[in-house]
């Protein structure tokens, strides 16, 4: 038996449903307006945290094909420097970390420290990656990094992208 969840989530917004369908094996597939969003295995909680990264993933995908800077590459040419946009291999890193801890201890913030410092690393505009994503999950709920490199994004385009992957996702 389905159970089914309607609510209007903010002024203005449409109504979704969200039926959560069980599955002969114990699974749960989570339905909006009648359309699979994702499959939970409640007997393993990786494989939730497989389906949100590759959701974060192709949201981030979607957001990048419509900023043509977020898929930035530098290319060093005889001239000096010379950015392209819109690179057609610039993709997003997204990964996953879980920790056994809570969301709400020192030891989480100074994981969500080292993985911030772990995205920016890995950003390199000469090899076209300039945007990069982690899921940070404690024992009672989660956080998003979002990590994206200076020469992509300024602080009057962050609101215009941070609304943009609300949106997509």
């Amino acid at each position: 038996m389905a159970c089914l969840l309607s609510e209007r989530v903010c002024e203005g917004c449409p109504m979704a449903e969200v039926e959560f369908v069980p599955d002969e094996h114990g699974g749960v597939t989570v339905m909006r307006d009648g359309h699979p969003q994702s499959h939970v295995d409640v007997d393993d909680p990786e494989h939730l945290v497989f389906e949100y990264v590759q959701h974060m993933a192709a949201v981030l995908d979607a957001v990048v094909a419509v900023h043509p800077m977020l898929a930035l590459q530098l290319r060093h040419t005889d001239d000096g420097w010379s950015q392209v946009a819109g690179s057609p291999d610039s993709r997003a890193e997204v990964r996953a970390v879980h920790a056994d801890i809570s969301t709400r201890s020192t030891e989480f913030e100074a994981l969500i420290r080292a993985e911030h410092a772990a995205a920016l690393g890995k950003l390199d505009p000469v090899a076209g990656r300039v945007i990069a994503a982690v899921l940070v999950s404690g024992n009672d709920g989660a956080r998003v990094i979002l990590a994206i490199h200076h020469l992509s994004v300024d602080a009057v385009s962050w609101p215009v992208v941070v609304e943009d992957i609300i949106t997509a996702w």
